[in-house]
Order: C-alpha cells, then sequence, then structure tokens
C-alpha cells in the first residue's frame, strides 16, 4: 500500500533499516540503511518484460553505499532478472547484463559481467569483474580479473584454487522455508519482547 513501511532495527547487528512504498504506478519503494560502518539507501524502481514462459525484471534504480571507515562512496546499479519457468517446468532464476560499481571517492571502477546461458544450455550463474584503476588522466586501466560463479565463489584470474569470496552454505532446513538463508529466517521468529 502506498506509504506502508517496513522497519528492521537490529541492535544485536548494529545496523537500522527503514524502507517505504513511495508511489504506486509505477511502484517505487526507498530504502535508508545505516550502522557505524556503512550508509545504503536507494528507490527501488522495475520495468517488467513477459516472454511467455518467462519474464525479465529490468531494474533501472541507483544504490548508493557509504563506507564509516574509509568515507568511499560507491553506486550501481542492479543487472536484469530473468525468471524462467513461470508457467510450466523448473523454475529458475537467472542475471544478465552488466553492472558498473563506481568508487565516487576515488574514481575506481569495477565493471561485472553475468554471463548469459544458452537457449538449450540451461541457466548460467557465471560471471566475470574487471577492476579498473582511476588514472590521472580520466583513463582506465583494468587492474585484476575476477571469475566464477556468483551464487558460489570468485577466484583471481589466474588462481583458480584460492577463491577470495565463497558463499555461505544454506541452512540445513533451507527448502523447508522457501530457499531462505538464516537472515531471512531469523525476520520471521517469535522473539520474546514481540511474542505478547
Amino acid at each position: 500500500m502506498l506509504g506502508e513501511t517496513y522497519e528492521c532495527v537490529r541492535e544485536d547487528l548494529g545496523f537500522k533499516f527503514v524502507a517505504e512504498k513511495v508511489s504506486h504506478h509505477p511502484a517505487v519503494m526507498a530504502c535508508h540503511a545505516h550502522s557505524d560502518a556503512f550508509e545504503l539507501y536507494q528507490d527501488s524502481q522495475i520495468k517488467t518484460k513477459f516472454w511467455g514462459k518467462s519474464m525479465e525484471f529490468v531494474p533501472i534504480s541507483v544504490v548508493h553505499i557509504k563506507l564509516g571507515g574509509c568515507g568511499d562512496h560507491y553506486t550501481y546499479t542492479k543487472p536484469s532478472t530473468l525468471v524462467r519457468g513461470i508457467i510450466t517446468g523448473n523454475r529458475s532464476v537467472e542475471l544478465q547484463g552488466e553492472v558498473d560499481i563506481i568508487n565516487h571517492t576515488t574514481g575506481e571502477v569495477a565493471t561485472i559481467s553475468f554471463k548469459k546461458g544458452g537457449f538449450f544450455g540451461g541457466v548460467s550463474t557465471q560471471v566475470e569483474c574487471r577492476l579498473y584503476s582511476a588514472e590521472p588522466n580520466g583513463e582506465r586501466t583494468c587492474v585484476r580479473t575476477l571469475w566464477g560463479d556468483w551464487t558460489e565463489k570468485l577466484y583471481p584470474e589466474h588462481d583458480p584454487y584460492s577463491p577470495i569470496w565463497e558463499a555461505n552454505p544454506p541452512p540445513a532446513d533451507y527448502k523447508e522455508y522457501y530457499g531462505f538463508d538464516e537472515f531471512a529466517m531469523s525476520l520471521n521468529e517469535i522473539t520474546p519482547d514481540i511474542e505478547p
């Protein structure tokens, strides 16, 4: 509903989050989160495309993240999300396109390319990241390349045995809870302060 808000205050984790539906047509949500370490804010606008057996969600908003310790200010847009098997078949989610993460404080940029799955090849979760330095003349130089799988691990280009990022394994009973991770499951817990 227009004007409806959601608030999550997690003193145990040291952050506060609030979201509000600010427009109904088109549907737009806005949110703000902060802690001692970061500040995050964004609006969430999405265009949809129906392709018969699948649906594509194209975000048209920008995410802002400010880090407290170093003062860096990052922005990025989200990739398109293709949901297949809406009517029949196995449902799957695939991210597509390119995303630029820009550090407005230093001028550095990371370009993330989400690899598209083939028509018959199924879903792709492969990703390639190119990290660019900011040069004084305004040009950018690729200083590092990462590759991997956005659902599992990211590796430096020349070292397939030492991941620099690895997804946490799902909880043992995640299938009983719609594929939620532990944090999402905790949002549904009845705690003593709200039990009455």
